[in-house]
């Protein structure tokens, strides 16, 4: 038997070779999750990891393992540090033909798990059988590269230090054995650098294992307050209190400045109003029949006048195929030197562009500089990725790779930043020092789904990065609700229960007050036109519902939540705490409920404070 010990955690290495591991402070077991270990290879195929060996070393145990196919050897390392356990996957030769890898992870006999997707999830286990990959972002995938069980007695956080190159893996088997492991991909076709992440203890609770992420992030400077963020940037101040404010990607025949002065009018002092105008490599295409929006000076001038902040909807990440010899020198090329599509609209089709001259292209701001704050579509979403053309000057005569992908999205966004507020497509904390509003989240559901949502981001970053709804999904709009079954739905069209998230989450209200948008008709890359407007029935109680709200988010919009916490056994019943004190109680059950400290709630009200029936 073999064993490595420190003041506050133990692990221990017994005769079957399973790893045990002591989390003193709590008297918290874990054990190793050795069935959660596997290779992948290039084609597809799984591998099981069967641990062979362990030694130990001072303060660290290294372990053997070989995959029951091809007999690939792989070794691991698991390091005491003080306050966590580091878990390191070396370079190594033997794995250059895989395509994936998985990191040690923990399991116990019983737990819940916290996961990053969306806002953040809660999985108690239940549900059929299933596996699921986790990829970055990209609305269905992970904001932060960390995940959490939390036992009867304690919780353990895993924290991806590599986040480049990886996905989560997670599942059920048809034995009801679950998991959530990290896995870790090639860069560039190989391994390339070593591989590593932290495993922490905590208190099983989802705002403890949320505080303990938090101080990692501000430990490897990547947290800065909005306080400090206003210092630099003053117009940041004009987010709290403010509506989300979308007005379509279309051009529409309406009075847009008459209908800005009824939405003032109505008691919205701020909002953050977009698109106005497409920020893009070419104008010449449309979105169900109509051209982009694009609002001429006088009417931004307006609108601005009204005390409202404008943004354009910066797509810089995909080019239309125009023919035109520009889009195709900046294309991103894949491996064999192809160009890759990004999206299509009818008959347009989008290729991705290098994130190299990205910057470049964004710092021309044609016809952009009115605007006030600025809207990014996918930069934080779905663009990390690699480029093998070879004729890019940046990255002349060699591929780039994700890490350095990553470098020249944060310099596009720090560019934004010197106009005023940055918002993005997705919540992705890889970008948290670099813009300030990330968006969508998933509904809060009352029942019939595995995953429930928690406010895991917020809790880490309310102080920091607002949580917003993807653009189309507003209050009123219900064209683009998708069902996510069995983990969750998202959407628009929530109205009551989106209201009531926005006040727990002490996020801002979202809105399409009037505008014209897009969507699928659901027969291939076909799309329809759809219309609001201020008077319809559907506007006007979005319109009511995001009032409180917006008043909620000027209070407190720039706090810490200190605390989140389910105060019903059927989890509909929901509180979160503010650093100033303020509590915010929803209920997102179908029927009214009743508790000690907010009394009663009717289905989807939220209320601030104690309020006796």
């Amino acid at each position: 038997m073999l064993s490595l010990s420190n003041n506050t955690m133990e692990i221990v290495v017994d005769e079957n070779l399973d790893i045990h591991i002591h989390d003193k402070i709590r008297n918290a077991k874990w054990q190793l999750d050795n069935n959660a270990m596997f290779l992948e290879t290039a084609e597809g195929q799984k591998e099981k990891l069967a641990i062979v060996d362990a030694k130990a070393f001072e303060n660290q145990l290294t372990l053997a393992y070989k995959s029951e196919k091809t007999n690939t050897q792989v070794a691991y390392t698991l390091s005491l540090c003080p306050g966590y356990i580091e878990a390191a996957l070396a370079t190594q030769a033997s794995l250059e033909n895989f395509a994936a890898i998985t990191m040690p992870s923990l399991t116990t006999t019983i737990k819940k798990y916290i996961m990053p997707i969306l806002q953040g999830m809660l999985w108690d286990t239940r549900g059929e059988p299933f596996e699921e990959t986790y990829h970055e972002a990209a609305h269905s995938g992970f904001s932060m590269p960390m995940f959490a069980l939390l036992s009867e007695k304690g919780g353990a956080l895993y924290i991806a230090e590599t986040q480049d190159d990886c996905t989560w893996s997670a599942g059920k088997d048809i034995k009801g054995r679950t998991w959530c492991c990290n896995v870790q991909h090639p860069s560039l076709g190989t391994l390339g650098y070593n591989r590593v992440g932290r495993i922490y203890f905590t208190q099983p609770s989802i705002t403890k294992a949320a505080k303990v992420y938090r101080a990692y992030v501000k430990e490897k400077g990547r947290f800065i307050s909005f306080k400090e963020k206003i210092e630099t940037r003053p117009s940041l101040a004009n987010i709290f209190g403010a509506v989300m404010c979308f007005i379509g990607y279309c051009q529409d025949d309406i009075d847009y400045v008459e209908n800005f002065k009824k939405l003032k009018a109505y008691g919205f002092d701020k909002a953050l109003v977009y698109p106005a105008r497409f920020n893009t490599y070419s104008q010449g295409f449309n979105m169900g029949g109509a051209p982009p929006i694009n609002l001429s000076d006088d009417e931004i001038a307006a609108i601005k006048a009204l005390g409202y902040d404008i943004a354009p909807w910066s797509w810089v990440n995909e080019g239309l195929d125009d023919e035109t010899a520009n889009i195709k020198k900046m294309a991103r090329r894949n491996k064999t030197g192809e160009l890759t599509l990004g999206w299509q609209i009818d008959d347009y089709k989008y290729y991705h562009v290098c994130s190299t001259f990205m910057e470049e292209f964004y710092r021309k701001r044609t016809r952009m500089k009115e605007m006030t704050w600025d809207h990014f579509d996918v930069i934080t979403c779905a663009t990390n990725n690699e480029c093998y053309a070879l004729d890019h000057e940046a990255h002349l005569g060699k591929p780039l790779n994700k890490t350095q992908d990553r470098e020249y999205l944060r310099k596009l966004l720090l560019a934004a930043g010197e106009y005023g507020p940055v918002s993005s497509e997705n919540f992705n904390d890889a970008y948290s020092l670099e813009y300030d509003i990330g968006s969508v989240k998933a509904l809060v559901q009352n029942s019939g789904f595995m995953y429930m949502p928690i406010p895991l981001t917020m809790l880490v970053y309310h102080d920091s990065i607002v949580h917003s709804w993807w653009e189309v999904h507003n209050y009123n709009c219900r064209y683009f609700r998708r069902d996510r079954s069995p983990f969750y739905q998202y959407g628009g069209g929530g109205y009551e229960l989106m209201a009531a998230m926005d006040a727990l989450y002490g996020c801002p209200p979202d809105i399409h007050p009037f505008g014209a948008q897009y969507a699928w008709t659901g027969e291939g890359q076909k799309t329809w036109l759809y219309r609001f407007r201020f008077e319809d029935p559907e506007t006007q109680l979005a319109l009511k519902l995001a009032l409180p709200v917006a008043k909620s988010h000027e209070k407190i919009g720039m706090m810490e939540m200190v605390d989140f916490e389910f105060i019903s056994d059927d989890y509909n019943l929901q509180r979160t705490v503010f650093e100033d004190g303020t509590t915010i109680y929803a209920n997102f059950g179908l029927h009214p409920q009743f508790h000690s400290e907010c009394g009663s709630l009717a289905s989807c009200e939220w209320r601030q404070g104690r309020c006796d029936s």
